[in-house]
């Protein structure tokens, strides 16, 4: 009797583990497998360190790419291996990174090979390597720490893109306590790269440190614009200095103050012919249909997606594409999407807009080319981005246009009643049986997951568990955080309170964006938008980083900003019969 109760247990789990195994195993072999290559910069001192890293997402104990052709314009000085699996929304993801440490063989234009593994190829880099004379042999000789600044232009348009880059260069192994100040300016919009980079150069034969920061700075107004002066603030001991815990006097404080620049913004070139102001390095306009055919039938939605990209601009500079359709058209506009990329040569900005078309009439239809003005800020002179003309056949539909109802909105339901109302297609009745069989298999899996839920809640109760509420409450939960974190963010902007601002400012946009990584300021300014609220965030940060006084911070600016930010879109609930995760994942 206790041998059959032992192989009714032995079942039992393996009934219960057989389906999440082998729900893990595809989750690991559902991800597309990439190798992507990236470093810390693409311009670099002949005397200067690189930092490469290749990434895998998949685990690789024994094997690797070849790397041998990185010698050739390369010396690797160190190399290091890495391999972990990450859970990410339900899914195992397998990553393996293999970082080096490079110093160029010679000056010019040298290339990071692609890399091979498997049937996977990552992209070539193009480094550029200069010569070793730079401004801080000629102007920091001797000195054991200093701080230097430059920029990739002196001379720009109003809304160019700056590149500001802040170096701190140490002989000592150790510095504590330590500060750089952020370049507070008015009439200007200033992002910050989000890693600073650290790598070793030489300088007269000496060995340096280096950390390099960068800041992408765009003007907002013509005239003279001055980049101030970045003082660094720390305790330095020098190389080999004892540490014993009797010797209080480790090190000496050290003040070091960069020189600030002097930049000259120029208005709009009268030459500029285009309806927005656009200064780019280079700019790139493509579309895409959806579905992507040109036989349409009266009352058939198609959908149109633009994609505006411009590198050196910001997401929020880029215009609208407006295009003129006839009226035989209805049309559904979606909100644009816009977003940033920090890339190691500056920024670039992306505009998505999508807009759903209804042809009403049986016609051919033309939809005239798109052609936008932009300024290319390499070659200083007018450019155009084009889009070619359109050209559809619309035929009658099944039914009489006049049974077609008009939508007011687009939604599904709305389609779905059309296309019964049309007929359907032998294309899309074998699309409905496909579907049929993964909703028989999906049915299949989740009453397994069922009986799997129902059996480990039993064998919990039966140990005089209770069942915990708290995963019910979570949607709750974090709308209260999203309302107390609020009030204490206005409670802290009135009472001009800089530290409590912060805090309260990272706690309520995790509960905005359900992004528990929102842990800096920069990364909660790369979240939004709205270019006043980065403003204002971007000054609470010079406040307290800055030279300025926390004190003298006034939180009313902050506050207006983030009354302005549309309300956090409600999620839909949950049904009562939907299963929990199985394995939650710890906070």
């Amino acid at each position: 009797m206790v041998k059959n109760i032992h192989q009714i247990n032995y079942l039992s789990i393996s009934i219960i583990w057989a389906p999440i195994i082998i729900l893990f195993m595809f989750s690991l072999s559902a991800n597309a497998n990439e190798l992507t290559a990236s470093v810390d910069r693409i311009t670099m001192s002949i005397q200067d360190t690189l930092n490469l890293t290749v990434e895998l997402n998949e685990q690789s104990l024994m094997s690797e790419p070849d790397f041998s052709e990185l010698n050739k314009n390369f010396q690797i000085l160190s190399t290091s291996k890495s391999s972990n699996i990450n859970y990410v929304n339900g899914n195992y993801h397998g990553v393996t990174k293999w970082n080096f440490q490079l110093s160029a063989k010679k000056n010019g234009k040298l290339t990071i090979p692609s890399f091979i593994f498997n049937n996977l190829k990552s992209k070539p880099i193009d480094i550029t390597v200069t010569d070793s004379k730079t401004q801080a042999m000629n102007t920091h000789s001797y000195e054991d720490i200093f701080v230097e600044t430059s920029v990739n232009k002196k001379s720009v348009y109003i809304q160019e893109q700056v590149i500001f880059t802040v170096k701190l260069f140490h002989q000592s192994q150790q510095i504590n306590n330590w500060n750089l100040t952020e370049p507070d300016l008015k009439n200007a919009f200033v992002i910050r790269s989000e890693e600073p980079k650290q790598y070793y150069t030489m300088l007269e034969g000496v060995r340096y440190g280096v950390l390099e920061k960068n800041y992408f700075i765009f003007p907002e107004k013509s005239g003279s614009l001055t980049l101030p002066t970045i003082r660094f603030n720390g305790v330095v001991s020098k190389p080999g200095s004892s540490r014993s815990r009797f010797n209080f006097n480790q090190g000496r404080r050290v003040v070091r103050d960069s020189n600030s620049i002097e930049l000259a913004i120029k208005p709009i070139p009268g030459s500029f012919t285009g309806k927005t102001w656009l200064p780019a390095s280079s700019v790139t306009i493509e579309e895409a249909w959806s579905p992507d055919k040109k036989q349409l039938k009266v009352g058939e939605p198609i959908t149109r997606t633009i994609t505006l990209k411009a590198k050196g601009s910001l997401g929020s500079l880029l215009p609208g594409i407006n295009a003129d359709f006839p009226k035989s058209i209805k049309q559904y506009p979606d909100q644009a999407d816009i977003s940033d990329v920090l890339e190691p040569d500056g920024v670039s900005g992306t505009r998505i807009e999508s807009i759903a078309l209804i042809p009403l009439e049986e016609e051919d239809l033309k939809l005239p080319a798109i052609r936008l003005a932009w300024w290319d800020t390499d070659e200083d002179k007018l450019k155009y981005a084009f889009l070619a003309s359109n050209k559809f056949s619309v035929s009658a539909a099944d039914i009489p246009a006049a049974q077609i109802p008009a939508p007011t909105s687009l939604n599904t339901d709305s389609f779905q009643q059309k296309s019964y109302a049309i007929g359907i297609s032998q294309e899309t009745a074998d699309a409905l049986n496909t579907w049929k069989i993964i909703g028989f298999l999906s049915l299949l899996m989740n009453t397994t997951l069922i009986l799997v839920v129902i059996y480990l809640w039993k064998l919990r109760s039966s140990k005089g568990h209770k069942p915990d509420s708290q995963h019910n409450n979570t949607e709750i939960s974090n709308t209260n955080q999203l309302k107390t974190s609020q009030k204490l963010l206005f409670k802290a902007c009135s009472e001009n309170n800089a530290k409590a601002a912060r805090q309260a400012l990272i706690t309520w946009a995790q509960a905005y964006f359900d992004n528990g990584s929102l842990y800096s300021l920069d990364s909660i300014i790369l979240k939004f938008n709205n270019r006043e609220l980065q403003k204002y965030i971007q000054q609470l940060e010079n406040t307290l980083y800055g030279q300025k006084d926390a004190k003298s911070w006034k939180g009313q600016n902050l506050s207006n900003a983030i009354r302005a930010v549309p309300k956090k879109p409600k999620k839909e609930h949950k049904k009562n019969n939907e299963l929990p995760d199985l394995y939650p994942i710890s906070s």
